[in-house]
């Protein structure tokens, strides 16, 4: 599957300046392009992560399952990158969610999100040392309860690959960003958000590898 993606050039400002002013202006390096790769129900969701650059945006398809057997990997997004908020890479889905700032409510959404799904003992998520500037938006994360999952999402390391990064490693891999996303056990589901087992989905979610750095997700 091809994700080559569909450029569109950023419109720059041009400013009036003084030339007194000129010499103390420092030019922020800022991606020239941002690309937009939408992965079909059934697509390669990795080899998307794998490619995508600092400003870039992934939409998956709304309703669609994309299952992992040994999680889906974030890496370092490819340069060039600016070093701000620019950077983030967007994982999204095709369908509706609620404006920045509402909650989302599982049942009144649930067609609307996609769904990354384990189907192993690995988290849905981890990530590669030096891999930062990541936003999911509108995703579902659970898994198929074949097994049972110690965490669903492992940020600051990779129980696949075996990656542990160092702590000067670590405090560079900042920006996580999870927004109305529906993170959950295989027991609880959109229709049913209340579980009686205590045993399967107790401290079960995010994990960050990262307990000295500060504000790390």
């Amino acid at each position: 599957m091809n994700y080559a993606a569909r450029r569109t050039e950023r419109a720059s400002l041009g400013f009036l300046l003084a030339p007194m002013l000129v010499a103390s202006i420092v030019s922020a390096v800022v991606p020239a392009f941002a690309a937009v790769s939408n992965v079909p129900a059934g697509g390669n969701f990795q080899t998307a992560l794998d490619a995508a650059a600092c400003g870039d945006t992934i939409v998956l398809q709304a309703g669609a399952s994309y299952t992992t057997t040994y999680g889906f990997v974030l890496p370092a997004p490819k340069p060039p990158c600016a070093g701000t908020d620019a950077d983030y890479v967007t994982v999204t889905t095709s369908g509706s969610v609620p404006l920045a700032g509402t909650r989302l409510d599982p049942p009144a959404y649930a067609t609307q999100m996609a769904r990354l799904v384990a189907s192993n003992i690995y988290p849905i998520i981890g990530t590669r040392t030096g891999a930062h500037h990541w936003k999911f938006v509108g995703i579902e994360f659970t898994s198929d309860g074949a097994f049972a999952l110690s965490n669903l999402i492992e940020i600051g390391s990779s129980s696949v690959i075996g990656t542990g990064a160092t702590l000067a490693e670590r405090q560079q891999m900042k920006g996580f960003i999870f927004d109305r996303c529906f993170v959950h056990p295989s027991e609880i589901n959109a229709t049913n958000l209340s579980s009686m087992s205590t045993i399967r989905h107790a401290e079960r979610g995010f994990i960050v590898n990262a307990t000295d750095v500060p504000a790390a997700l």
